[in-house]
């Protein structure tokens, strides 16, 4: 018998492409005024269009665009905004129906992310899903892959291995616990085409579909 989840959080429960660009607007504007480069905005944009949304050198890319001097401590001080900035992260339709559902039927839910801290206390706090969690973990020395973590979440839990469900968007969330013994599911919610290197996990395309599967 199921018991617990452990659920990741970017692009699981909230879609972290908008929480990226959300922060990165504000910042530009911020480094147009502060800084006083004309076109900024637009230029950045067009770097970040034909990247992905890993990729980690807009502000350099964008200012050799601009024609300016990619000066590590300048990169560094523009990066500065962004860090600096919060956002109200966008969760996924579907997402607080599903967890008041499954706390309704008795299980305990755990939030694990990569994510440090520091950046994602606020995400948490602000997004109205943090009341769901019996228990929050945010990335640290070890984090995913690694197994170690979710050891340590099923015994926060109480809950042995073969009871948890472990639901995430990324091979990283699922192939510990898939060789711990619990059960994967694969959220694509952006209709991606997850790889899961072969493993058979299921994945569900909207949080109403996986509503019907197991609450």
């Amino acid at each position: 018998m199921m018991k617990a989840i452990i659920i990741d959080w970017d692009d699981t429960l909230v879609d972290f492409e908008y929480w990226l660009r959300s922060r990165w607007i504000i910042a530009n504007h911020r480094v147009e005024r502060h800084y006083g480069i004309p076109l900024y905005d637009v230029t950045f944009w067009k770097v970040f269009n034909r990247n992905s949304i890993y990729y980690f050198h807009y502000v350099e890319d964008t200012l050799i665009e601009l024609g300016l001097e990619p000066n590590e401590d300048f990169i560094k001080e523009i990066t500065k905004h962004f860090l600096n900035v919060e956002v109200k992260d966008l969760v996924f339709p579907g997402v607080s129906i599903f967890l008041h559902r499954m706390k309704e039927k008795g299980f305990k839910i755990a939030m694990y992310t990569n994510g440090h801290e520091k950046s994602h206390k606020f995400r948490v706090k602000t997004s109205g899903l943090a009341k769901y969690f019996d228990v929050i973990k945010y990335g640290g020395l070890v984090s995913k892959p690694y197994y170690e973590p979710f050891v340590e979440i099923s015994e926060q839990l109480n809950v042995p291995f073969n009871e948890i469900y472990a639901i995430g968007d990324d091979i990283r969330d699922l192939l510990s616990p898939y060789n711990l013994g619990m059960t994967p599911i694969v959220m694509d919610l952006k209709h991606q085409g997850k790889t899961m290197l072969n493993k058979p996990f299921k994945t569900f395309y909207s949080y109403e579909e996986l509503i019907n599967e197991i609450c």
